[in-house]
């Protein structure tokens, strides 16, 4: 089976793994990850912390491959560990698309009244399979979703919670996001390594659930990433207080979650430890997180 999917039209062959190869090569002629100009050095450097060209060595892939579990692994120069997935150029054009809808959805709450929360809640409770089909209609022309076994483990345990639970557009579209999009997926799994499943009984799921965003908020430094965060709370809070269906969904997705399945891997932590200034990992510095990759590897890179 091919590693991508055109969707609704899954190619039933069963490939061999030299024949794998050959697609992997043909699709690395689209990397999107290439080495940064000095523009985007400047740029990358408020965001990582990192302070000369020669620390965006490690941005330039060398190599893809597939791990025994089937799932990606992209293999950076110089670096000492592999990424856990693959940015594809196709796939980060169509997720830019549900990440601005989510912010959009998220700031839009903070930003008005009463009587237009309850309109937003209203439009997303009657409209749920509306998103679904939309985010099916613009993944139905790109070559952009991957076969299930080709997902990296913290994204196979979400999309087999999330497997009749909620409409396939949707789950798609999140997992898509968590798959490629580190400053989410990486938020994501910090965070979520923080919960405590044996509060989400009864009302305790509201308790549980601000309490990890208060979690996530302390422990962002992007102020305009806080801002969509409070928006996704009281949104969050709203629907878990008006609808006690969309409150038991999200308990059950909750509880039913491998945590262990979706902590940081020995490869997540060499990456989280030698950037992303914007973000307290693990509640540490970025400065506390570059000791850990010393410690283990002689070097922060």
């Amino acid at each position: 089976m091919p590693l991508f999917i055109e969707y609704e039209n899954v190619i039933k062959e069963d490939l061999k793994k030299q024949k794998v190869k050959e697609l992997l090569e043909s699709i690395k002629k689209e990397i999107s990850i290439n080495p940064p100009d000095e523009k985007r050095i400047n740029e990358i450097d408020q965001v990582s912390g990192a302070e000369s060209k020669e620390k965006y060595d490690a941005l330039i892939m060398i190599d893809l491959g597939i791990a025994d579990d089937g799932s990606l692994r992209m293999y950076m120069k110089d670096a000492k560990q592999p990424l856990r997935f693959y940015p594809e150029s196709e796939t980060l054009w169509v997720t830019a698309y549900y990440k601005r809808l989510l912010a959009m959805i998220g700031m839009s709450f903070t930003r008005v009244g009463l009587i237009g929360k309850i309109a937003i809640l209203i439009t997303l409770k009657n409209n749920l399979q509306g998103f679904s089909d939309w985010f099916d209609y613009i993944f139905s022309f790109k070559k952009v979703l991957l076969n299930e076994q080709n997902y990296s483990q913290p994204t196979k345990e979400l999309r087999r919670v999330l497997k009749d639970k909620l409409p396939i557009g949707i789950i798609n579209a999140l997992t898509m996001i968590i798959e490629i999009d580190t400053a989410y997926r990486w938020r994501f799994q910090d965070i979520i390594s923080e919960l405590k499943q044996e509060n989400l009984e009864g009302f305790g799921v509201f308790k549980e659930i601000g309490r990890l965003l208060n979690i996530l908020r302390q422990r962002e430094k992007m102020g305009y990433i806080s801002g969509k965060l409070n928006g996704i709370k009281w949104l969050v809070y709203a629907l878990l207080l008006l609808s006690p269906k969309t409150r038991k969904l999200i308990r059950d997705i909750l509880k039913e979650l491998n945590l262990n399945e979706l902590r940081f891997s020995v490869e997540d932590d060499y990456w989280i430890n030698q950037n992303r200034a914007d973000y307290k990992f693990k509640g540490l510095s970025l400065e506390e997180r570059h000791k850990l990759n010393i410690e283990k590897y002689g070097s922060v890179y």
